[in-house]
């Protein structure tokens, strides 16, 4: 059968939600209303307008699901997921790329994270705005590879650098497959809290990787106060080898944050990092990750165990390098550690973003492609903090696995605290 991310007919049938919202359900399981006219000339806000919002239990915290449109090509339907939390705090998903459109304080504050306004920008977009990329994240190279000596050959579609090198999965990656919603509700560990959980499968030889593979995005957002001046968004991202043959995985999500009120300020003179890494991986000419790993200096510019502004020592073009924490806090085969523990914290005036993850390390990228002929958005106008395991693992043995066996599942969590300016 076909993957479950592209099953369009499941998803179109879905948007009638059970009243009682506290409890999980399974998107196909309900009928769709019916649609006023097309909905591919209005906006991902516009559609969610124009749905109802659902209670999430007595808390006030709240959620609803609105048709956003059809691909091009697949005409698979897409949906958008917002949720409320009881003090306000908001976040809007895509079944497309399971991307973050939308996070923030409220429905009225503006958004920390750089979002398109239509899913045809999503679709047409070539900067993973806010998606879950994978089934490897960053740059493959090379392209050939076999998980196991005595298993399958995987050769990866190339996307990058005239197609030699695979980027975030290849040219038909995680980041451009519609999703399937099967949990929304309360967040059971924190009252007032909303969880959505997305999923799909990735069969043998979808852009040629062996192996199969089930993945599962959970979404956890909750209010830090009542005051409604902090939230926490918990994404949790799990993939399980399914029957056939080990397979790779590496997922992490890629959204660009930007904290200054002045959303098309560049982050580069307005939001300072600290970060405890101590080391980077090397890069080849290509800019795949080499088995290289080098410790950073204290006058080298990826030293942030200082808080500095970002402009400050920046290389030329910015940041797009992958930054590891101390080995002595990962013990893990795969090289992550067993506990969530401060990656960085990026900071714009009084506002704060701490992000924590049990990854060894994350990719530290300041929108150097971004500009408002391609994307709308301008150069530097958001900051990626891509939190992974080690890159280019499939090919260096040297490095610590990302192989999935047969049946095994792993966990990638990562945590997003903001604090934000009152």
């Amino acid at each position: 059968g076909k993957p479950v991310g592209e099953r369009g007919g499941e998803n179109r049938r879905a948007l009638d939600l059970m009243a009682d919202a506290t409890q999980d359900w399974t998107l196909g399981a309900h009928a769709a209303p019916a649609l006023d006219g097309p909905l591919e000339s209005i906006s991902i806000q516009q559609a969610l307008d124009k749905e109802r919002k659902r209670d999430v239990g007595p808390s006030g915290a709240w959620f609803r699901v609105a048709d956003v449109g059809a691909l091009s090509i697949s005409e698979d339907r897409v949906h958008a997921a917002q949720f409320a939390t009881a003090a306000g705090a908001t976040l809007t998903v895509l079944t497309y790329g399971a991307a973050v459109v939308r996070l923030a304080a409220s429905e009225t504050a503006q958004s920390i994270v750089l979002g398109y306004d239509s899913l045809d920008e999503y679709e047409h977009g070539s900067h993973f705005l806010g998606a879950v990329v994978g089934r490897v994240c960053n740059r493959v190279y090379p392209l050939r590879f076999r998980v196991e000596s005595d298993g399958p050959e995987s050769f990866v579609v190339g996307n990058d650098g005239g197609c030699t090198v695979a980027n975030h999965g290849g040219k038909l990656g995680f980041s451009n497959r519609v999703w399937r919603i099967s949990k929304v509700g309360h967040e059971p560990a924190c009252e007032g809290g909303v969880r959505l959980v997305l999923e799909r499968e990735a069969l043998h030889g979808e852009q040629g990787f062996a192996g199969s593979l089930r993945c599962e995005a959970h979404f956890s957002l909750r209010d830090l106060s009542r005051a409604g001046c902090g939230l926490e968004l918990c994404v949790d991202l799990i993939s399980t080898a399914l029957p056939g043959c080990a397979t790779v995985a590496n997922l992490t999500l890629h959204p660009y944050f930007n904290l200054n009120p002045d959303v098309t300020s560049s982050v580069m003179h307005s939001h300072t990092l600290k970060s405890r890494a101590d080391r980077a991986q090397e890069l080849a000419p290509n800019c795949a990750a080499t088995s290289e790993l080098t410790r950073i200096d204290e006058d080298d510019c990826l030293n942030f165990r200082e808080r500095r502004l970002l402009a400050s020592k920046a290389p030329t073009g910015g940041y797009d390098r992958f930054l590891l924490m101390p080995a002595d806090e990962l013990c893990r085969n795969d090289g992550s550690s067993t506990s969530l523990r401060e990656v960085a914290e990026l900071a714009c005036g009084t506002s704060t973003l701490h992000i924590l993850s049990d990854q060894p390390g994350f990719q530290l990228y300041t929108g150097n492609f971004l500009d408002a002929g391609s994307a709308g958005f301008l150069k530097h106008q958001g900051v990626c903090v891509e939190p992974s395991l080690y890159l280019n693992a499939v090919n260096f043995p040297e490095l610590p696995s990302i192989t999935l066996q047969v049946g095994e599942s792993r966990s990638q969590c990562t945590t997003y605290r903001v604090h934000l300016a009152q």
